[in-house]
Formats: C-alpha cells, structure tokens, sequence
C-alpha cells in the first residue's frame, strides 16, 4: 500500500493494474479505503502525481462517506427493523424457539418473521437473524 502526505493528512492507497488504455480511475469504499484503477505500463510516480492532484478531492469525499456513514447507521435485525422486501417495507419479527435449529424466515401476518434458536445472546441471535 502505497501512502502521500497532502498537509498534515495522510493518504493511503493501492494500486490496481489492468487492461485500462489511458485513463486513471480513483475509487473511494465506505471505509475510507482509496483504490487506485491505472493501465499497466503507467509508472508509479505518476500514479503518484495523479493521487497527490486529486488529493484535496479525495479527503473531501472520505469526510462525506464518513458523515453519511454516521447519518445512516448499519442495521441491527431487531424486533421493529424495517427491511424492504420484494417492493415494500416489512418489520422484522424475531421469535426464539428451543425446536429450531437453524434459523427459519419468512412473511407471514405482514411482518417479517425470523425464528432463532432460544437462548443466544445478543450479538449471537443478531448474527443469526443476518
């Protein structure tokens, strides 16, 4: 992984090498990662060049997935949790049962419903529910 210093900020990227002709493409992920998209024979000082060009853009863009991301949280598969499902909104229902073995879903009553195993923990029946 390849690194500039842009200010008092440093930026992190890797390099991937394809059939690209000409063009460079600079890819931002929700986790801050930049991935950089070059042809082949480009060497890597200009590929360094590009990224240090487009480097106040990218430190804009990582502050913007970073707000979204906290805007709108992950889910938490919980009792109520709306989840869209085949054009419409539905509200998860989880029920714990000590005859299920696996989990088992489906839309029944307008919910949801997902059947856990009884006696998992939180994190464990989430898991499971996912």
């Amino acid at each position: 992984m390849d690194c500039i210093q842009y200010g008092s900020t440093e930026i992190h990227y890797e390099i991937v090498r394809g059939k690209r002709k000409r063009t460079v493409a600079i890819r931002l992920d929700p986790q801050s990662a930049v991935t950089v998209l070059a042809p082949k024979g480009l060497a890597d000082g200009k590929i360094r060049m590009i990224v240090h060009k487009k480097a106040r853009w990218i430190i804009r863009r990582q502050a913007q997935i970073r707000e979204l991301s906290q805007a709108y949280p992950g889910k938490q598969y919980i009792n109520g949790e709306s989840f869209p499902y085949l054009g419409r909104h539905y509200r998860l229902k989880v029920t714990q049962s000590k005859a299920a073995q696996a989990p088992a879903c489906g839309l029944r009553g307008g919910r949801l419903r997902v059947e856990i195993r009884a006696g998992l923990s939180g994190k464990e029946g989430r898991t499971a529910v996912k």
